[in-house]
């Protein structure tokens, strides 16, 4: 037996986004990046110690192409969404 949930019907509407709530998501997205940026920091000793200089090499050389592999993947995006 299906019974009409008390919700339908009603629209949906966001609540207006606040400077608080635009503080907090770039709080996050900042947080995020600087761990990425220390995370290659600190793994850089532990790279140049298990790997020759040309295998060292290698690795930066493909890091580097994903790299733009995705600034190029990801152009226009958010224009896709909208």
């Amino acid at each position: 037996m299906n019974h009409p949930s008390p919700t339908a019907g009603t629209p949906v509407t966001a609540a207006p986004a606040g400077g608080g709530t635009l503080v907090r998501h770039s709080a996050i997205y900042f947080i995020g990046s600087m761990i990425s940026v220390l995370g290659g920091i600190l793994m850089l000793p532990v790279y140049t110690h298990a790997l020759t200089p040309g295998e060292y090499g290698l690795l930066e050389t493909a890091l580097r192409f994903v790299s733009v592999c995705m600034a190029v993947g990801f152009v226009g995006i958010r224009q896709g969404y909208t």
